[in-house]
């Protein structure tokens, strides 16, 4: 039997219904050892800052942050090594050069650059004296000094950053690759904002492409990528250039270009091909940045590499059993990273989680916002979210909501959720948060926290009026999904928005609904009927768009848009047509489901008496004695306060039945059959609460416009009328009342 329900969460696509994006949206951190020293300080580039590039297609939106770890790449970078005109000394990997770029240098740039690698020496200094004399290598080595010190950016500093621009356009010659790799990662550790350098080591790389060996390659494109720069040629034609050079590729330099080029959107699949497999013969050589930064990349770029990712988790699970060394430097980072990607391709391998959630458990303490968030999504989103880690992961969560952003309130809320499971205290919290920073968030947040907060069943009216408030301020920046999305919470948490729901529609109507597909389509309709929000312009549109996809319909999707456009008592012929043809696919499915079969029968009663249909009548009523099993069986038991009202009219003399069962199936709480009368007791359940207070749904309204149609008066008898008259003792007048209305209609 199907476990989705109308009011559940819609489900379906990878995007929304499976969670939001992965929220990589904090900066990224240096990856330090257990003893908080960083393993890697003189190393060079590490995977930078991934900022949002828009929803990327199947990964949908804000996966910002990247794997995270700060210092990663090289060691020995910069100076002349004796006669050696490039700065380094030549690593083992990379063949000998049969030539030189450029004029032998003098002897006064050689000491230079010895001078310049000197740690006792003020490089800003000894340019501000002596810059005259530099030639580009020497600049290269003293932009690579600067960032390598971690110096903050000045006037000085951008000075020597235009210069070398400037010679790299006037004079390329004095550049060999390793210098224009150092410029560009200079210039970005050093925070520029001037880019003209990045431009320049664009223009100059096919100059000097056949020097490029794979570290400079991995911190060119890193460069590039943490910055932002758009220059498609340069990840082109690197991407390529390191093709025939992969199998001297190291961890490192794997793991940056395969950052660079995700974080970029450049994603060369011959490249990432030779990545994942190179990536296998060495996997045991990897550190767990490496292994994070990979697996994120090709996680964040979409491309299957299903040997690479069992590789791993292969690795990490003997890793973890072993207590091995490697497994011992393992932090938060890495595993939070680990398990983000590995849900985003939805490879579920359970002794990885396992093992992982296993040791996460004992360190969530040192788990920063991002790493919590990310590792309540991944868990959620592979379904394997225990109570036990679910309950430590709140406790850490708690003190630290404060420090959460947009992105990062709403994936958690998301996941307890999706995990289903109770956590009041932590949502309380969210509620509160989310609300405070509603500003902040952005179409897909709202969306998702307000899925979350009505999934989980929590009362959060505050909350609610507030995303209402807050979405209408972003007008045309929610997509199709996040409408269905929208509209569908506000329905499930039974929240009455009326301004929201007309936003909803116009938006609808503006753009169409070619966007929209057969779940949207559903989830939108459905939300509207239980609103009881009727649009007629808005099911119109939705009634020539259902036709075109009704194969991709399910059964619950046809029950729930059928009882839509019966709620609100809108004709739909075409798609009516379309719904009888594929209704007898899904009966035996249906049979199982009772929610679905009661809707049916609603929905047969609405063709039966108000429009009857000449091919959708008739497949219903095949099967009428299904539906109206489902019908009679989802039926409520009278409440206390109804009891008490049957009671009150029995003492007034109104004679009638509780609980009366039509010929047509249609339950009546109180009824006079021999004059066709009858009282409702309408509680809290037939109403969505608003800011203007309580509403009428569209199900209650349904059942008295079919009750009118087959010559029922009805009268009702809200909750929030009969509630206080108790306490007072003033139930006989209204309920006289009550009964006059009755023989008045």
């Amino acid at each position: 039997m199907s476990s989705w329900r109308p009011g559940d969460a819609p489900r379906g696509r990878r995007d929304y219904r499976d969670g939001p994006p992965p929220q990589n949206y904090y900066p990224p951190q240096r990856y330090d050892d257990r003893r908080g020293r960083s393993r890697s300080r003189d190393r060079g580039p590490p995977p930078g800052r991934y900022e949002d590039r828009g929803p990327p297609g199947p990964g949908y939106g804000y996966q910002r942050g990247g794997p995270g770890y700060g210092n990663q790449g090289y060691g020995r970078q910069g100076g002349y090594q004796g006669r050696d005109v490039y700065p380094r000394e030549r690593r083992r990997d990379q063949p000998i050069r049969k030539g030189r770029i450029g004029p032998r240098p003098s002897r006064e740039c050689i000491a230079l650059n010895r001078e310049l690698t000197n740690p006792r020496t003020d490089v800003l200094q000894l340019f501000d004296r002596r810059g005259h004399e530099f030639n580009g290598v020497n600049l290269a080595t003293a932009i690579y000094q600067l960032a390598k010190r971690r110096v903050k950016n000045t006037e000085a500093v951008e000075r020597m950053l235009e210069r070398a621009a400037e010679r790299i356009n006037s004079d390329v010659s004095e550049f060999d690759a390793r210098a224009l790799a150092n410029c560009a990662w200079g210039a970005v550790k050093l925070e520029s904002s001037n880019m003209r350098i990045l431009d320049a080591v664009a223009d100059a790389t096919p100059r000097v492409l056949e020097d490029f060996n794979p570290q400079a390659i991995a911190n060119t494109l890193w460069a590039f990528a943490t910055k932002d720069v758009a220059a498609p040629e340069l990840f082109e034609t690197l991407s390529t250039a390191a093709l025939p050079l992969m199998d001297r590729f190291n961890a490192q330099d794997l793991g940056n270009t395969a950052w660079a080029c995700a974080k970029a959107d450049k994603c060369d699949s011959r490249l990432f091909q030779r990545i994942e497999a190179q990536c296998c013969r060495t996997l045991h050589k990897f550190e767990p940045q490496n292994i994070s930064n990979v697996v994120w990349s090709f996680a964040t770029a979409g491309i299957p590499a299903p040997n690479l990712f069992r590789a791993v988790a292969d690795g990490i699970v003997e890793d973890g059993r072993r207590n091995s060394h490697r497994w011992r430097r393992f932090n938060a980072q890495a595993f939070a990273n680990l398990v983000w990607a590995y849900a985003t391709v939805k490879h579920d391998h359970p002794q990885m989680f396992d093992v992982i959630e296993h040791a996460a458990i004992q360190c969530f303490d040192q788990f920063d916002p991002q790493n919590l968030a990310n590792f309540a999504w991944a868990y959620a989103t592979v379904e394997r979210a225990s109570p036990q880690l679910f309950g430590a992961l709140a406790q850490a969560l708690l003190p630290r909501l404060d420090d959460f952003i947009a992105e990062g309130l709403s994936s958690t809320a998301w996941a307890y959720a999706k995990a289903g499971i109770a956590a009041p205290a932590l949502f309380r919290e969210i509620a509160k948060n989310a609300q405070a920073k509603l500003g902040s968030f952005n179409h897909q947040a709202l969306a998702n926290v307000a899925w979350a907060f009505a999934a989980a069943d929590v009362h959060a009216p505050e909350l609610f009026d507030a995303i209402a408030e807050t979405a209408l301020s972003q007008g045309e920046r929610f997509n199709s999904q996040d409408l269905a999305n929208l509209a569908q919470a506000f329905s499930n948490a039974r929240r009455s928005s009326p301004k929201l729901f007309d936003f909803i529609a116009k938006t609808c109507l503006q753009r169409g609904l070619g966007a929209f597909n057969s779940q949207d389509l559903a989830n939108t309709a459905f939300a509207f009927g239980t609103a009881g929000h009727a649009s007629r312009e808005l099911f119109d549109a939705i009634g020539e768009a259902a036709p075109r996809s009704i194969g991709s319909f399910t059964g619950q999707g046809l029950a729930n848009t059928l009882w839509a456009y019966c709620v609100l008592g809108v004709d739909a012929p075409a798609f009516f047509t379309a719904a009888a043809e594929a209704l007898p696919a899904h009966i035996d499915r249906l049979r199982e489901d009772f929610a679905a079969s009661s809707q049916l029968y609603q929905v047969f009663l609405y063709l039966q008496i108000e429009s009857p249909h000449q091919k959708l009548l008739p497949v219903l009523a095949e099967h009428r004695q299904i539906w109206l099993d489902a019908f009679w069986n989802d039926s409520i038991r009278p409440s206390q306060s109804q009891l008490g009202v049957s009671h009150a009219l029995n003492v007034l003399g109104w004679d009638h039945e509780d609980e009366l069962r039509t010929e047509d199936g249609l339950s009546l709480d109180m009824a006079n059959s021999s004059t066709k009368t009858v009282v409702e007791f309408d509680g809290p359940t037939h109403y969505l609460q608003g800011p203007d207070g309580p509403s009428l749904d569209g199900r209650t309204h349904f059942k008295r416009r079919l009750l009118a149609r087959l010559g029922w008066t009805c009268a009702a008898v809200p909750y929030f009328e009969w509630d206080p008259l108790l306490a007072s003792g003033a139930t006989e007048p209204y309920l006289r009342g009550v009964l006059a209305r009755l023989k008045s209609e």
